[in-house]
């Protein structure tokens, strides 16, 4: 949890003072609401292209927006080319069997087929995985994989999965991957 201020350049001076949002990591931007009976929210969006992760449209950064925000919904922008890694919600590690893993995409284009050069990156994750508890990562437990998608020769999107760098081993898992842009959401399994 960081504020935008250090993710983002010195040029951008909007998000010197911003103490009402913060990141999660670098591609999640939560924007809670402080005030009582309040159902909406002034939201800074740093430079860039976010995706608003309920209803997956795309905003433009450097800018501020009024966010809807009903009781049931946190404020939550996703920057555009973000890969987030997803699982099943536990109550905590003990719970989680590890074996179903899902990646949301969000592609920085509203239309990703449109062009780009094969060697463009539209997103990127480094995933690192360990147990969830113990130190066995201090004995090099721990792997990280590298997920990269690119645009296809043709039309659409192709996704590299290399071979995990680390020892750490997780149980046989289904991989879905979740791509969302402007105008639909795809599931690939």
């Amino acid at each position: 949890m960081r504020p935008p201020v250090l993710e983002y350049p010195p040029t951008d001076s909007n998000t010197f003072h911003l103490s009402d949002q913060f990141l999660v990591g670098q591609d999640l931007l939560v924007c809670p609401v402080y005030e009582p009976g309040r159902r909406e929210r002034l939201v800074y969006l740093p430079e860039g292209r976010w995706v608003d992760y309920w209803s997956g449209q795309y905003f433009c950064g450097g800018t501020h927006i009024v966010a809807p925000a009903p009781l049931d919904r946190l404020p939550l922008y996703v920057r555009a080319g973000a890969i987030l890694p997803m699982e099943q919600p536990v109550n905590h590690t003990g719970e989680r069997d590890g074996k179903q893993l899902c990646l949301h995409i969000y592609v920085p284009s509203p239309q990703p087929d449109k062009g780009g050069a094969k060697d463009d990156v539209l997103a990127h994750l480094e995933l690192y995985e360990d147990a969830g508890e113990g130190f066995g990562y201090k004995e090099g437990r721990c792997a990280t994989t590298s997920v990269v998608l690119r645009p296809a020769k043709k039309r659409g999107l192709r996704s590299r999965w290399p071979l995990r760098r680390g020892s750490f081993c997780r149980p046989p898992e289904n991989k879905c991957w979740f791509t969302f842009t402007s105008t639909n959401i795809t599931k690939m399994c």
